[in-house]
């Protein structure tokens, strides 16, 4: 995208962008475009009507309409109504972009997050929490909570569905933490109370179901992740299927230490339809790890097998090399030997030379450091 662009008839606040990042060398094949340029570029007014557009195209024509790079994941796309057909509407006149795309992403549960180079599509958390494409009702109601204000009747009105310990009691205390809160809409109160006791909730249906942050790992334990993976690091294997089931993952210092090299490094998984539970079922059944649901999300750590099993040690270290004639003009061959190669009574001649070498060395060292 090249500095021809800022010719073309576009909004005031677009031209000055695009000559500015041209004039600063920002906008080419490769350059990056500088954060800050595109949340200035988000709180300019502009005016774009786009009618009934599958989402991706909207996209595109806000793309060529702002110059502004906009990327929606297909882990967002699984997430909307529709999919990628999903049809969207946006007017906007004389507000912000940034306004504008909010009153459009709002009604599908959809939010945008600045990168540094581009703007990304994601779910809200409660959208995530749920884990599945919505059905109307569900948007209906987080569209509801974002866009009524908080307050003590409209708190009581609210189809709560506890699945917390001691459900009894958690409607009063819910309502103690949110006001505590201070002022906001429904979603937004609702978010922060709910975290001060260690809670979440998301839609569900008529219902908004709120719930333990250890349950709602457990919800997301059941989601299903694929993945083909040859010889690759078993740690980056479970954060990549944690990424797909949208979960926090970590693990006991030191563990990945307890595994045999090739049980470390070379992991080999195919995950093709099943869930996280399953696919975790299947490393830990294979290396001797296993894992917890934790308050702050998956934790990973040595079975007891694990932690008796010997350390590991090198594969066949190379513990001496020999130097062989080669023909008559004197040309020497080094060739490795590895410890596996030694005869009982070579590795005992190696380990005493080692041990006089080194006990020689010793008194070296300790001369040098009297003299000094």
């Amino acid at each position: 995208m090249g500095c021809l662009r800022a010719s073309r008839p576009r909004l005031r606040f677009g031209l000055v962008v695009w000559v500015w990042l041209c004039a600063a060398g920002l906008v080419s094949g490769q350059a990056p475009v500088l954060r800050g340029a595109i949340e200035q570029a988000l709180d300019g007014k502009t005016n774009l009507a786009i009618q009934r557009k599958p989402i991706t195209r909207a996209f595109e024509l806000i793309s060529q309409h702002t110059g502004l790079k906009i990327v929606v994941p297909p882990s967002t796309l699984q997430l909307l109504p529709y999919g990628p057909e999903t049809v969207v509407t946006v007017t906007i006149r004389d507000v912000s972009l940034r306004d504008g795309l909010a009153r459009m992403l709002r009604p599908i549960g959809m939010t945008l997050v600045v990168r540094n180079e581009h703007i990304e599509i994601l779910p809200t958390p409660p959208l995530r929490r749920l884990g599945r494409r919505p059905s109307r009702d569900e948007l209906e109601r987080l569209e509801q909570l974002h866009t009524t204000a908080w307050k003590p009747s409209v708190a009581n009105s609210l189809p709560l569905q506890f699945q917390v310990p001691e459900p009894a009691g958690a409607r009063p205390a819910l309502l103690a933490a949110a006001a505590k809160v201070g002022a906001g809409s429904a979603g937004e109160v609702l978010e922060v109370a709910t975290r001060t006791l260690g809670w979440t909730w998301f839609p569900s249906g008529e219902q908004i179901v709120v719930l333990t942050f250890a349950q709602q790992t457990e919800r997301q334990l059941d989601r299903h992740v694929a993945g083909r993976y040859v010889k690759q690091p078993v740690g980056k294997i479970l954060t990549d299927l944690a990424r797909q089931a949208d979960m926090t993952i970590s693990f006991e210092p030191g563990v990945m230490a307890l595994l045999p090299t090739e049980a470390r490094e070379n992991f080999s998984l195919l995950a093709e339809g099943v869930t996280m539970t399953e696919a975790l079922n299947q490393i830990t059944g294979a290396t001797g790890l296993t894992y917890a649901v934790e308050v702050d999300g998956l934790h990973v750590y040595a079975s007891p097998q694990l932690r008796k099993a010997p350390a590991p040690t090198p594969a066949d270290p190379v513990v001496a090399n020999i130097l062989v004639p080669l023909g008559d003009d004197g040309t020497l061959v080094e060739i490795p030997i590895r410890r596996s190669e030694l005869t009982p009574e070579l590795r005992t001649f190696i380990e005493a030379r080692k041990k006089e070498g080194i006990d020689k060395l010793t008194v070296q060292l300790d001369a040098a450091a009297k003299n000094e």
